[in-house]
Protein backbone atom coordinates (compact mmCIF):
# COMPACT_ATOMS: atom_id res chain seq x y z
CA UNK A 1 0.00 0.00 0.00
CA UNK A 2 1.21 3.65 -0.90
CA UNK A 3 1.06 5.79 1.73
CA UNK A 4 -0.07 9.19 1.06
CA UNK A 5 1.82 12.24 2.01
CA UNK A 6 -0.02 14.90 3.14
CA UNK A 7 2.85 17.56 3.30
CA UNK A 8 4.31 18.53 -0.02
CA UNK A 9 8.06 19.54 1.53
CA UNK A 10 8.44 21.52 -2.10
CA UNK A 11 5.71 23.65 -0.47
CA UNK A 12 6.97 26.41 1.82
CA UNK A 13 6.94 30.06 2.57
CA UNK A 14 9.28 32.70 0.58
CA UNK A 15 10.33 34.20 3.86
CA UNK A 16 12.05 31.56 5.29
CA UNK A 17 14.57 31.33 1.79
CA UNK A 18 18.04 32.34 3.04
CA UNK A 19 18.69 36.47 2.58
CA UNK A 20 20.47 36.86 -1.04
CA UNK A 21 24.09 38.01 -0.41
CA UNK A 22 24.85 41.51 -0.31
CA UNK A 23 27.79 42.96 -2.24
CA UNK A 24 28.31 40.24 -4.31
CA UNK A 25 30.08 42.32 -7.14
CA UNK A 26 33.80 42.32 -7.21
CA UNK A 27 35.04 45.60 -7.14
CA UNK A 28 37.71 46.33 -10.04
CA UNK A 29 39.93 49.43 -9.16
CA UNK A 30 40.88 51.83 -12.08
CA UNK A 31 44.02 51.54 -13.16
CA UNK A 32 46.75 52.42 -15.94
CA UNK A 33 47.46 49.23 -18.74
CA UNK A 34 51.07 47.98 -18.20
CA UNK A 35 51.88 48.98 -21.86
CA UNK A 36 51.11 52.42 -20.62
CA UNK A 37 52.92 52.71 -17.46
CA UNK A 38 55.94 54.18 -18.63
CA UNK A 39 54.09 57.14 -20.33
CA UNK A 40 51.68 57.57 -17.13
CA UNK A 41 55.51 57.59 -15.05
CA UNK A 42 56.37 60.40 -17.76
CA UNK A 43 53.31 62.62 -17.53
CA UNK A 44 53.31 61.96 -13.51
CA UNK A 45 56.55 63.08 -12.83
CA UNK A 46 56.57 65.95 -15.78
CA UNK A 47 53.89 67.56 -14.27
CA UNK A 48 54.74 67.21 -10.48
CA UNK A 49 57.09 68.71 -8.12
CA UNK A 50 58.89 65.60 -7.04
CA UNK A 51 59.80 66.15 -3.43
CA UNK A 52 56.47 66.84 -2.15
CA UNK A 53 55.43 64.27 0.22
CA UNK A 54 52.14 63.37 -1.82
CA UNK A 55 54.09 63.10 -5.12
CA UNK A 56 56.84 60.62 -3.53
CA UNK A 57 54.27 58.98 -1.59
CA UNK A 58 52.96 57.81 -4.85
CA UNK A 59 55.78 57.15 -6.47
CA UNK A 60 56.65 54.78 -3.92
CA UNK A 61 53.33 53.29 -4.62
CA UNK A 62 53.74 52.79 -8.16
CA UNK A 63 57.69 51.07 -7.93
CA UNK A 64 56.40 48.49 -5.34
CA UNK A 65 52.77 47.95 -5.37
CA UNK A 66 52.52 48.49 -0.93
CA UNK A 67 49.17 49.01 -0.43
CA UNK A 68 48.86 52.85 -0.29
CA UNK A 69 48.21 52.75 3.75
CA UNK A 70 51.33 51.03 4.18
CA UNK A 71 53.02 53.71 2.34
CA UNK A 72 51.74 56.56 4.12
CA UNK A 73 52.09 54.96 7.61
CA UNK A 74 56.09 54.23 6.43
CA UNK A 75 58.37 55.12 9.48
CA UNK A 76 61.90 55.42 9.51
CA UNK A 77 62.76 52.68 11.78
CA UNK A 78 61.49 50.33 9.35
CA UNK A 79 63.79 51.19 6.93
CA UNK A 80 67.32 49.25 6.20
CA UNK A 81 68.93 51.24 3.57
CA UNK A 82 72.13 48.88 3.15
CA UNK A 83 69.85 46.11 2.12
CA UNK A 84 67.67 48.18 0.87
CA UNK A 85 64.61 46.73 2.38
CA UNK A 86 61.51 47.73 3.89
CA UNK A 87 59.94 45.50 6.81
CA UNK A 88 56.58 46.24 8.49
CA UNK A 89 53.54 45.06 9.73
CA UNK A 90 50.98 45.31 6.90
CA UNK A 91 47.84 47.37 8.22
CA UNK A 92 45.58 44.87 6.29
CA UNK A 93 46.47 41.70 8.02
CA UNK A 94 49.08 42.78 10.70
CA UNK A 95 51.59 40.32 9.95
CA UNK A 96 55.33 41.03 9.04
CA UNK A 97 56.12 41.69 5.71
CA UNK A 98 59.29 42.90 3.68
CA UNK A 99 59.43 44.43 0.52
CA UNK A 100 62.63 45.14 -1.50
CA UNK A 101 63.74 48.89 -2.22
CA UNK A 102 64.56 49.69 -5.93
CA UNK A 103 66.77 52.39 -6.51
CA UNK A 104 64.68 54.88 -7.04
CA UNK A 105 62.53 54.60 -3.71
CA UNK A 106 65.74 54.95 -2.11
CA UNK A 107 66.66 58.42 -3.65
CA UNK A 108 62.75 59.50 -2.97
CA UNK A 109 63.53 58.38 0.38
CA UNK A 110 66.48 60.47 0.34
CA UNK A 111 64.81 63.38 -0.32
CA UNK A 112 61.97 62.74 2.31
CA UNK A 113 64.78 62.68 4.81
CA UNK A 114 66.30 66.06 4.11
CA UNK A 115 63.31 67.25 5.43
CA UNK A 116 63.24 64.91 8.10
CA UNK A 117 60.86 67.11 10.61
CA UNK A 118 61.76 65.46 14.02
CA UNK A 119 58.97 62.78 13.38
CA UNK A 120 59.40 58.77 13.34
CA UNK A 121 57.24 59.03 10.24
CA UNK A 122 58.47 59.11 6.65
CA UNK A 123 55.42 61.22 5.50
CA UNK A 124 54.85 63.19 8.40
CA UNK A 125 51.55 64.74 9.19
CA UNK A 126 51.44 66.75 12.72
CA UNK A 127 48.03 68.05 12.11
CA UNK A 128 46.42 64.72 11.45
CA UNK A 129 45.67 62.51 14.42
CA UNK A 130 47.66 59.79 12.73
CA UNK A 131 50.77 62.07 12.63
CA UNK A 132 51.24 61.14 8.84
CA UNK A 133 49.94 62.12 5.26
CA UNK A 134 46.45 60.53 4.38
CA UNK A 135 45.63 57.99 1.81
CA UNK A 136 43.76 60.19 -0.10
CA UNK A 137 45.72 62.57 -0.52
CA UNK A 138 47.99 59.90 -2.07
CA UNK A 139 44.87 58.37 -4.50
CA UNK A 140 44.02 61.88 -5.68
CA UNK A 141 47.39 62.75 -6.58
CA UNK A 142 47.47 59.23 -8.77
CA UNK A 143 44.24 60.24 -10.31
CA UNK A 144 44.75 63.48 -11.65
CA UNK A 145 46.94 62.75 -14.43
CA UNK A 146 45.13 63.78 -18.02
CA UNK A 147 44.67 61.07 -20.14
CA UNK A 148 44.64 58.10 -17.76
CA UNK A 149 42.53 56.38 -15.30
CA UNK A 150 44.41 55.14 -12.09
CA UNK A 151 44.49 54.47 -8.78
CA UNK A 152 46.13 53.78 -5.75
CA UNK A 153 45.01 50.07 -5.54
CA UNK A 154 45.44 49.94 -9.31
CA UNK A 155 48.61 50.16 -9.30
CA UNK A 156 49.35 46.58 -7.59
CA UNK A 157 47.24 45.03 -10.47
CA UNK A 158 49.60 46.46 -13.01
CA UNK A 159 52.85 45.41 -11.57
CA UNK A 160 50.87 41.62 -11.28
CA UNK A 161 49.62 41.57 -14.62
CA UNK A 162 52.85 42.93 -16.36
CA UNK A 163 55.28 40.46 -14.03
CA UNK A 164 52.69 37.33 -14.85
CA UNK A 165 52.81 38.57 -18.57
CA UNK A 166 56.77 38.25 -18.42
CA UNK A 167 57.12 35.19 -16.72
CA UNK A 168 57.74 36.24 -12.63
CA UNK A 169 56.44 33.14 -11.19
CA UNK A 170 53.29 32.96 -9.31
CA UNK A 171 54.63 32.65 -5.65
CA UNK A 172 56.89 35.81 -6.53
CA UNK A 173 53.98 38.31 -7.65
CA UNK A 174 51.34 36.95 -4.67
CA UNK A 175 54.34 37.70 -2.13
CA UNK A 176 54.73 41.59 -3.53
CA UNK A 177 51.54 41.93 -3.07
CA UNK A 178 51.74 40.65 0.34
CA UNK A 179 48.56 38.41 -0.14
CA UNK A 180 47.83 36.59 2.35
CA UNK A 181 48.75 32.49 1.46
CA UNK A 182 46.53 29.65 1.83
CA UNK A 183 46.71 28.31 5.55
CA UNK A 184 47.98 24.79 4.27
CA UNK A 185 50.45 26.12 1.65
CA UNK A 186 52.34 29.13 4.54
CA UNK A 187 52.12 25.78 7.37
CA UNK A 188 54.68 24.16 4.64
CA UNK A 189 56.38 27.32 2.75
CA UNK A 190 57.64 30.15 4.80
CA UNK A 191 59.68 31.58 2.36
CA UNK A 192 59.14 35.26 1.10
CA UNK A 193 61.42 35.12 -2.22
CA UNK A 194 63.22 38.38 -1.23
CA UNK A 195 65.72 38.55 -4.05
CA UNK A 196 63.61 37.04 -6.52
CA UNK A 197 60.96 40.00 -5.71
CA UNK A 198 64.22 42.25 -5.76
CA UNK A 199 65.26 41.96 -9.07
CA UNK A 200 61.48 41.72 -10.06
CA UNK A 201 61.18 45.18 -8.60
CA UNK A 202 64.37 46.85 -10.09
CA UNK A 203 63.19 45.37 -13.67
CA UNK A 204 59.61 46.71 -12.79
CA UNK A 205 61.28 50.33 -12.51
CA UNK A 206 63.54 50.33 -15.49
CA UNK A 207 59.84 49.75 -17.29
CA UNK A 208 58.42 52.85 -15.86
CA UNK A 209 61.39 54.49 -15.99
CA UNK A 210 61.68 54.08 -20.11
CA UNK A 211 64.68 51.86 -19.72
CA UNK A 212 63.25 49.11 -20.62
CA UNK A 213 60.38 48.20 -22.87
CA UNK A 214 57.64 46.27 -20.75
CA UNK A 215 57.76 42.83 -22.21
CA UNK A 216 60.99 42.18 -21.81
CA UNK A 217 61.24 38.55 -20.15
CA UNK A 218 61.42 38.05 -16.25
CA UNK A 219 64.79 38.07 -15.44
CA UNK A 220 65.08 34.71 -13.24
Amino acid sequence: NLRVIENNPADFEAKYLLPTPKNRKVKHHPRVDYEQAADYWRDFTASRVLDEQGNVAAMITMLTAVRVGDVVSMQWKDIDYEKAVWAFNVGKTSRYFRTPLPPLAIDLLNLMKEKRLDSNMVFSKPTNKAGHLTMDSVTKNIKKVDGYTASGHGWRSTLKTWATSVGYRHEVTEMQLSHEKDALEAAYNDADYLEERRQMIQHWQEVLTGETFHDERARV
